[in-house]
């Protein structure tokens, strides 16, 4: 059940996200002499990126762990699955973010 209550705010930060990196671009181009106003700006909406992609990583971890234990019903190895997950989904997102820094 915590599966669901972590995933459905996600479909609304997606589009609250979206509209915000519009409303930070439009702010960066008009506002070229703020530059106080545009860092903190840009802040905030790198600041709820990074907070969805971490709700999104519990919401599937939750996911997986509510899949092994209540779906499958069986002495599965739920933990194992989901450090799995976590291992891959970290080294896949740094690796992505040490290319975009780059």
């Amino acid at each position: 059940m915590l599966h669901a209550y972590l995933v459905l705010p996600i479909l609304f930060l997606v589009t609250f996200l979206a509209v915000g990196g519009v409303f930070t671009r439009s702010r960066m181009r008009r506002l070229k002499w703020k530059t106080k106003t545009i860092l903190k700006i840009k802040k905030a909406h790198k600041g709820l990126a990074y907070s969805m992609i971490g709700l999104a990583t519990l919401g599937i971890l939750s996911g997986i762990y509510q899949y092994q234990t209540e779906i499958i019903e069986e002495n599965s190895d739920a933990f194992g699955l989901i450090g799995a997950h976590f291992v891959y989904f970290t080294i896949v997102t740094l690796s992505l973010e040490l290319y975009h820094k780059s």
